[in-house]
C-alpha cells in the first residue's frame, strides 16, 4: 500500500482560512451595487459576518503556528551527551585541534611553548565560541563546561598545565561570577606549581554600567572574540606575558557590544521557553543567557 501524506493540522487550517477568505470575498462582491433600506442593512450585516468570520479563523492559524514554533526538536542526540558529542565533533572535523583526554578542553595539535599560551572557556550552548577559536594566532586551548555553566577549576587547570610553557599562559574569560571564580582559582593553583599565569576579565556589555558599589557590572558578551585574536596575534608575534596581558586589557577597554534577541532561548531537551519576547518585537540589550535585556 502507498504511503499516504497525513496533512498537518497546520496546513489543514491554512486551507480552511483559504476557503473562508474566498468566501467572504465573493459574499461581498454580491454585494456591491448599491441598496437602499431594509437590504442594505442585511448587505452590511452579512459583510460584517464575513470579515469576522475571515479574523477568527486568521486569529487560530497564527495561534496554531505560534504554538508549532515552541517545538523541542534539536540537533543532538540526547541532552545529556551534547557537550561531549560537540567536543568530540569539533575534533574529528579539525585536524588541527584535539580533545584532551578525560576532559572538556579542546587543544591546539601542535602547541608552541616558547610563546605565551592563551587559554579561555565558558558555559557550552555559544557555539563556534569557545572551541571553535582555538587555532594560530588564537587560543591555544578552549575549556568547555555544561550548557551555561562554568567548567569547573580542575577542568581549567588541567588545560593551563597542557599548554602553558617558559612562556607562561594568558587566560581571558568573559565577566560572569561563575567563570571569573573557577579560572581564577585555576589560575592561583598553576602559580603555585610555578607557572607564569595572568587573567583578563572581558566585560563589554554596552547595556550595563561599569562596576559600582559591588555590582558585577558589564557581562562579557561577543567581543571577547576580538580580545582573543588581537591577544592571539601578540602571542604569536612574540610578545611576552606582561605585554600580552596589557595588549588585551587595552583591547577588551575599547570593545563594545549590545545584545539582541527576536526570541529567547530555551535549555537542550528542555519544553519550556521564556516567552517575553513577544511575536515581531526585539530585544536589546540582553545577556547571552537570555538574561533580561535592558530596552
Amino acid at each position: 500500500m502507498p504511503n499516504v501524506p497525513i496533512p498537518s493540522a497546520k496546513y489543514i487550517a491554512a486551507k480552511k482560512l483559504e476557503q473562508q477568505e474566498r468566501a467572504a470575498s465573493a459574499d461581498m462582491s454580491s454585494d456591491d451595487k448599491p441598496t437602499e433600506g431594509k437590504h442594505a442593512k442585511h448587505s452590511d450585516e452579512r459583510r460584517l459576518r464575513a470579515l469576522s468570520a475571515t479574523l477568527a479563523a486568521k486569529t487560530k492559524l497564527m495561534k496554531l503556528l505560534g504554538k508549532s514554533n515552541q517545538s523541542v526538536m534539536g540537533l543532538y542526540n540526547s541532552p545529556q551527551d551534547a557537550v561531549d558529542e560537540m567536543l568530540d565533533t569539533v575534533a574529528l572535523t579539525n585536524p588541527a585541534v584535539r580533545r584532551l583526554q578525560d576532559y572538556k578542553v579542546i587543544v591546539a595539535a601542535q602547541i608552541h611553548k616558547d610563546q605565551v599560551a592563551l587559554i579561555s572557556g565558558g558555559g557550552s550552548g555559544h557555539e563556534p565560541s569557545h572551541a571553535g577559536w582555538v587555532g594560530d594566532g588564537m587560543l591555544t586551548a578552549a575549556v568547555a563546561g555544561a550548557v551555561f555553566a562554568s567548567p569547573s577549576t580542575k577542568e581549567v587547570l588541567a588545560a593551563i598545565m597542557h599548554v602553558t610553557g617558559e612562556a607562561g599562559c594568558l587566560v581571558i574569560v568573559k565577566n560572569y561570577t561563575g567563570d571569573r571564580l573557577n579560572f581564577g582559582l585555576a589560575c592561583e593553583h598553576a602559580k603555585t606549581h610555578g607557572l607564569a599565569v595572568e587573567l583578563v576579565v572581558v566585560g563589554d556589555d554596552c547595556a550595563l554600567p561599569h562596576r559600582t558599589d559591588g555590582l558585577a557590572g558589564r557581562r562579557g558578551l561577543a567581543g571577547t572574540v576580538f580580545v582573543h585574536k588581537i591577544a592571539g596575534a601578540a602571542a604569536a608575534a612574540g610578545a611576552n606575558l606582561a605585554e600580552v596581558a596589557q595588549i588585551a586589557r587595552k583591547a577588551a577597554a575599547a570593545v563594545g557590544t549590545m545584545g539582541v534577541a527576536l526570541r529567547a532561548c530555551r535549555f537542550p531537551g528542555s519544553t519550556e521557553r521564556d516567552e517575553r519576547i513577544q511575536p515581531g518585537m526585539m530585544e536589546m540589550g540582553l545577556g547571552i543567557h537570555g538574561e533580561p535585556g535592558a530596552m
